[in-house]
């Protein structure tokens, strides 16, 4: 696993530290303890902070973006000097809100967050379907899934002043099995005859 650990310098993902991987005699217990963000409230802008998040930036066209939100992405990304992604979808680590709940993050509409919680101290398992997350996420704005064009891991305190610690292990971005034509061709082929002889 690696450990993001935010708070030192609580001022936004971007100093978030990530440590080393655990020696092979390392126990599980010899880790440091996981906490969560003291305060976090993700529906606040005062609270707008995790102690680990998953996040995929899309280049979603931006055309796409509705107007207001077009202009305000602009100007940030003039004032960063870089373009900002047009769509960022992120899986949130909080043990407050419902597992799954989607909520638009509270400074912008260009992030969407997806709750993902598991037990403090404890690994848990997850699976996501990226593109169907996308869609349910920005389904609002477009009907097609950009280019996925980076995956980041963070956490954040800056809102809150707190401290957080949060691990993550093997996280893998597979891409889903297409059918083979080949082998659908046949079937394709004996159902059309079927029909012909009806």
């Amino acid at each position: 696993y690696g450990a993001v650990r935010q708070g030192d310098l609580p001022t936004g993902a971007a100093h978030g530290q990530v440590h080393r991987s655990p020696r092979s005699d390392e126990r599980p217990e010899d880790r440091p303890s996981d906490r969560a963000a003291a305060g976090a409230d993700l529906r606040r802008k005062s609270g707008d902070d995790a102690a680990l998040k998953v996040c995929a930036f899309f280049d979603m066209p931006l055309s796409q973006v509705p107007f207001v939100e077009r202009q305000l992405l602009r100007i940030a990304s003039s004032r960063a000097g870089e373009k900002l992604p047009t769509a960022t979808l992120c899986y949130v680590w909080d043990d407050r809100l419902p597992q799954g709940t989607l909520l638009h993050n509270a400074y912008t509409h260009r992030v969407r967050y997806i709750v993902s919680h598991g037990t403090l101290q404890r690994w848990s398992e997850e699976k996501h379907d990226l593109a169907a997350d996308f869609q349910r996420a920005f389904g609002d704005e477009t009907r097609d899934v950009p280019l996925l064009t980076a995956v980041a891991i963070g956490a954040d305190t800056d809102n809150t002043g707190s401290h957080s610690i949060g691990h993550i292990d093997a996280l893998r971005l597979l891409q889903k099995k297409k059918k083979n034509l080949k082998v659908l061709m046949p079937h394709l082929a004996s159902m059309l005859k079927s029909l012909m002889a009806l």
